[in-house]
């Protein structure tokens, strides 16, 4: 026999879940900033409006569940492609790096259980000039992100530290808001008319290659 205060766990585990989804769909379809908590509260069909304080407390602390809960996922997915990759002995290869970084945040988009959300909740929260994504994401499920900047820097020694790391930020953000836009177009029709996801990111994964490698100039060096 199940116990009440299992049940009243239960109860408060589902509510949990119904609003970190509900948070994470409306904050990526219209926005961080265009989305207040009472709303999110009413959608995921809480009566008590201060439902969403009591689990999460503030608006920084609800983007953060949703961004452990995701990138728990996509950390798993990484790391075990980066041992496959030490395996393999291709782990200073750049295109190798840039497969590991895109594919299994690609894979979201044909997940289940929201999950397709997540590449555009997480370019709202990249977009927000209210939210501070680097100090949300920092040292939560984030550790094959550092494990591949450090084995870019391995892989590309003959460019400076620093433009490295600045590349390997930008490619970063680039991925995030090239799925995203892969799928608001998907959704409207227009990249469906023209190629798959497997032909979309195949590309991004080329177009992440040449950045990370693309020829320095002599400006550029005399910068870094």
């Amino acid at each position: 026999m199940t116990s009440p205060l299992s049940d009243a766990e239960s109860k408060a585990s589902g509510t949990r879940l119904k609003l970190l989804a509900t948070a994470e769909e409306l904050f990526a379809n219209e926005g961080v900033k265009a989305v207040s908590l009472r709303r999110i509260t009413k959608q995921a069909g809480q009566l008590n409006a201060s439902a969403l304080h009591y689990h999460f407390g503030s608006r920084d602390d609800l983007i953060a569940a949703i961004l452990e809960k995701r990138m728990g996922v996509v950390n798993k997915r990484r790391l075990a492609y980066l041992e496959r990759l030490q395996s393999e002995g291709r782990e200073k290869e750049v295109r190798a790096l840039c497969e590991v970084l895109v594919y299994p945040l690609a894979s979201m988009l044909k997940g289940e259980d929201g999950a397709p959300n997540y590449v555009r909740f997480l370019a709202s929260v990249f977009l927000s000039t209210e939210v501070n994504a680097f100090a949300l994401t920092k040292g939560k499920e984030d550790h094959s992100l550092r494990i591949l900047a450090n084995l870019f820097l391995e892989a590309l020694p003959e460019l400076p530290v620093r433009l490295v790391r600045m590349r390997y930020t930008v490619v970063v953000r680039q991925v995030i808001f090239a799925l995203a836009d892969w799928k608001d177009g998907h959704a409207a029709g227009s990249f469906a008319r023209f190629t798959s996801l497997e032909a979309y990111v195949e590309n991004l994964i080329d177009m992440s290659c040449a950045a990370m490698r693309a020829p320095v100039s002599p400006s550029t060096e005399k910068a870094f």
